[in-house]
Parts: structure tokens; sequence; C-alpha cells
């Protein structure tokens, strides 16, 4: 959920969205920025146990960005994957790769001048899972994949395509700050 950008972007586009957070504040200001569009519910909830958030219902898409570095334990993450691709038919998740830090602190150094912002993207990456700690997690769950993926937004629209059709994402050797995971089932 976020600030609900993403579920924002794929209910303009026709979706029915839910989006989960596990921090009311996000929830407050998702709800607060686009509460208008019935396309979209949020929920206040844990995304390590979805079951418990949004019951039995399934869903054709489950997308999550740049998250999972909040869960900084391996067992969460592997319960997170777990409960995402039990409700989901597909699954997208983009998050940092912490084997990039030095390469991507640098990136944020040059791109943002408050301090405090840079301090806290640090932290975040910091906080990551490398993609072979993500490819170890998800292992054993059916169709998955684990791959580098260009530093690039889940719903840019060329990306967010080539991703629900699970086309391979362009890459770009200089970009390879992220790790991205997909499962169709």
């Amino acid at each position: 959920c976020g600030f609900g950008e993403l579920a924002d972007h794929l209910a303009q586009r026709g979706a029915v969205v839910v989006g989960v957070d596990v921090d009311q504040r996000m929830i407050s200001a998702a709800k607060q920025a686009f509460g208008n569009n019935p396309n979209l519910n949020f929920i206040h909830g844990d995304s390590t146990d979805l079951r418990e958030v949004i019951g039995s219902r399934t869903f054709d898409l489950g997308v999550c960005q740049d998250s999972t570095h909040h869960l900084r334990d391996g067992n969460r993450l592997q319960e997170f994957f777990r409960s995402l691709t039990a409700c989901c038919d597909t699954v997208v998740v983009k998050d940092f790769d912490r084997s990039q830090a030095k390469t991507k602190n640098t990136f944020w150094r040059l791109l943002f001048t408050n301090p405090s912002t840079v301090a806290l993207l640090a932290d975040s990456l910091e906080a990551a899972f490398t993609e072979d700690e993500v490819r170890e997690v998800t292992d054993g769950l059916p169709n998955a994949s684990v791959e580098p993926a260009p530093n690039m937004q889940i719903h840019g629209s060329r990306e967010l395509k080539e991703i629900i059709k699970l086309d391979p994402v362009p890459r770009h050797l200089d970009e390879r700050f992220s790790w991205l995971f997909r499962s169709k089932k």
C-alpha cells in the first residue's frame, strides 16, 4: 500500500485493488489521497498473514514494491511470499538488493540533497535482502523466479505490462540495484 500510488495506478486502469499496509499512517495517507476511487480499498494489516487480513478472497495479481526490506528477517520474508502466492494467481515483488549498497548509496547521495532522506534510504537498503537470500527463501514455490532488476518503478506502464505477462524485463547492467520475484500459477 504505502502512499497508494501503485494501487491508484492499477485502479485507474480498471482493476479492483486492495492495498494492505501494517502502518496505519500509510493506510490513512492512501485513503486521504485516493479514497474517492470506488475500485480501491485500503486495509490495515500484516502482509505476512494475508488470509487473516483478506479472508478467503483470491486475486489475479499481487504486486509489492520496495517494502520487503521492512520485514528485516528471513523467516518473515518466507511467510510473506507464501502468504502472497497462496492468494494471488500471479505475483510480482521488487525491492532493493543489499549487495548493491555501496553503488546505490552513492547514487542516492547524488540524487537527493536532504541528508535525512539519504540516511533513511541507506537504512532501508541496509535492511534489504539480497537476490540470493530471496532465491533461498522462495525455493520450492511453484513457477517462481528471482532475477536482477533495473532500478524501475513497477507501475511504469511498459514495465508493468511486461511483468504481468511475465515477459523478460529489460535489464541495464549499470542499474542492478534491485531484485524482482515473479510467480504465476
